[in-house]
């Protein structure tokens, strides 16, 4: 769309057709991986018990994870957090979690989706199978149906990506923010739980 001298792009995505990344699962995760094109061996294994214990809420790491001990040799140092992932930029913060891994790129010469097109903190334990990604139906081996129903029209986080690009050939600028739909007495509201105006989509 026009704007101004320049253009703006946006599009809107639900969050509850991605994987809950606060209740997935290491079987599902094994999957999502491979999505991203981490095959199995130890990278593999790091990232998956590391993601395991960030959000459990004990100290013990399992055999290929990082406790606080890990993060606070680092530098700089900061702290493990046991506890549920609020956003999915905090994978970064996670072991063995690249920002390639984490925002996708080519793998052997073919182009993989990142973590953050496969979970999020605000998804469902079980996706919404109507507006899933075709690689998050493809990790847990789940159909599309062929008309929406039924968790199709239960979804209420929803993300928004807006794009301006300035006239002159000048620098792109995205934001990124998910709002939750609530309904009550027939009249739904918004509220925002997530903003980021330093977005990169690629």
């Amino acid at each position: 769309m026009p704007l101004g001298d320049g253009t703006y792009s946006w599009r809107v995505s639900d969050e509850e057709g991605l994987v809950n990344i606060n209740t997935a699962k290491r079987p599902a995760l094994q999957d999502l991986l491979k999505q991203c094109g981490l095959e199995p061996g130890a990278e593999r294994d790091t990232v998956i018990d590391s993601i395991l214990d960030w959000r459990d809420p004990n100290h013990e790491h399992r055999l290929n994870g990082a406790e606080e001990d890990y993060y606070r040799a680092l530098d700089p140092p900061y702290s493990c957090k046991d506890a549920d992932f609020d956003v999915a930029e905090e994978l970064l913060l996670v072991r063995g979690v690249t920002p390639r891994l984490f925002a996708g790129g080519e793998v052997d010469g073919q182009k993989k989706p990142g973590l953050r097109d496969l979970v999020s903190p605000h998804g469902k334990e079980q996706p919404n199978q109507w507006t899933a990604p075709q690689a998050v139906l493809d990790a847990l081996n789940l159909t599309r149906p062929a008309t929406p129903g039924g968790s199709a029209s239960l979804s209420r986080h929803f993300a928004v990506i807006a794009t301006g690009k300035p006239a002159g050939g000048g620098p792109s600028r995205s934001l990124r923010a998910v709002v939750f739909r609530d309904v009550k007495s027939g009249s739904p509201s918004f509220t925002l739980v997530y903003w980021n105006d330093s977005y990169f989509p690629e």
